[in-house]
């Protein structure tokens, strides 16, 4: 049996993760008013992207990046998206035990990834949404390990 994701379910997912890591993150925040981009760093004006994830990583050894956001059309997903809307920072929450992963060089992920993609070493999962597929790749985090910044929440 095929799950089918509703936006609107997975928005309701997101944007708990969201505010709970925005009222725990240690610097200031601001909520974006661009789509592109989840929140503003006040300190810097970088760009954060939040991917919220709901599931154990003490279970699972791996991210999820979503590679195409709608696979037909190959709109670019995840760190993908965020690298071609120039984001700073995509930070990757695991919202059950408040662990964050901090990626700033997103052209060098992309690469990464995509070259392990080219060597068939992730596998592909395909997302059935109301309307599209969306696609993306287990990879596991100790093979991006070089590429990002490991971090708790601490929650007040």
């Amino acid at each position: 049996m095929t799950k089918t994701f509703g936006f609107n379910d997975q928005l309701v997912v997101g944007s708990g993760g969201e505010q709970l890591f925005l009222d725990n993150y240690p610097e200031p925040m601001s909520v974006s008013l661009d789509l592109r981009w989840d929140f503003t760093r006040l300190s810097d004006g970088a760009r954060v992207e939040l991917k919220t994830d709901t599931y154990d990583p003490r279970r699972y050894q791996n991210f999820f990046f979503e590679r195409y956001s709608d696979t037909d059309r190959k709109t670019p997903g995840g760190p993908w998206r965020a690298k071609k809307d120039k984001i700073g920072l995509f930070i990757y929450f695991f919202q059950q035990d408040l662990t964050y992963y901090e990626f700033t060089d997103l052209k060098g992920l992309c690469a990464h990834v995509d070259a392990g993609i080219e060597a068939e070493s992730y596998r592909e999962f395909k997302v059935k949404n109301k309307g599209w597929f969306s696609s993306g790749y287990a990879v596991p985090r100790e093979s991006v390990a070089q590429f990002y910044t490991l971090k708790k929440l601490e929650v007040i």
